[in-house]
């Protein structure tokens, strides 16, 4: 089940909570970071077998933070120069998302109004934001083509046609996104685009005469 918080309050002890819940994966990109107390949360969690990501603005206010600790901790950290990187977004386990106005400082703790929004069990927002962490990093995971299993993309869009029959429209959008990361195809876009303008009968014909023709292929 997916819920979603709004939360206008407590939101530094929360981000904490969160942080401290997280037993798989962590993922932060917040321009500017200054609370130690959330940077000790991320090093307590990558030291406990967590993988934590972060990424931040490089520029002076970042500057005092001992961000190199989580990388010899064994977690992935990048100052990111150039364009400015305005994001504030958490993602945790790969369900769930924190995101809003707040970057993680004392400032926005005890001065600002600030908002966050927290949504559980949400796997293709989640997908879509560590997509989004990748691209921004410049880590971006995409196959080529001659990396792609065939067979497996033809058990994708056999199991997306299943889900369209069976309206499951939550299960149809995530593995639409499952065969964007997996199939570098202008077909896996035109799905996807199709599916999540919720124009199934378009995409159950490019699927099936995707499937005809790969049929007659290998026979």
């Amino acid at each position: 089940m997916i819920v979603t918080e709004a939360l206008f309050a407590g939101i530094k002890d929360r981000i904490h909570a969160e942080i401290t819940a997280a037993r798989r994966s962590i993922f932060v990109a917040v321009a500017w970071f200054t609370d130690r107390d959330l940077f000790a949360a991320l090093v307590e969690r990558q030291r406990a077998g967590v993988a934590v990501s972060l990424a931040v603005v490089q520029d002076s206010i970042n500057a005092a933070m001992p961000f190199e600790q989580l990388a010899a901790e064994g977690g992935t950290f990048f100052r990111l120069d150039g364009a400015l990187m305005h994001n504030k977004f958490c993602i945790l386990d790969g369900r769930d998302v924190i995101t809003g106005s707040y970057n993680w400082t004392y400032k926005a703790a005890q001065e600002n109004f600030e908002n966050i929004v927290v949504t559980s069990g949400d796997y293709d927002l989640a997908f879509r934001f560590i997509a989004e962490f990748k691209r921004i990093t410049g880590h971006a995971d995409a196959p080529t083509a001659a990396q792609v299993d065939l067979a497996k993309v033809v058990r994708r869009l056999k199991a997306i046609s299943s889900l369209i029959q069976l309206e499951e429209e939550e299960d149809i959008l995530r593995q639409a996104r499952r065969l964007q990361a997996e199939w570098p195809d202008e077909l896996a876009n035109t799905v996807a685009q199709h599916l999540e303008a919720r124009q199934y009968v378009q995409a159950s014909r490019e699927i099936q005469t995707f499937l005809d023709a790969h049929a007659r292929v290998t026979v």
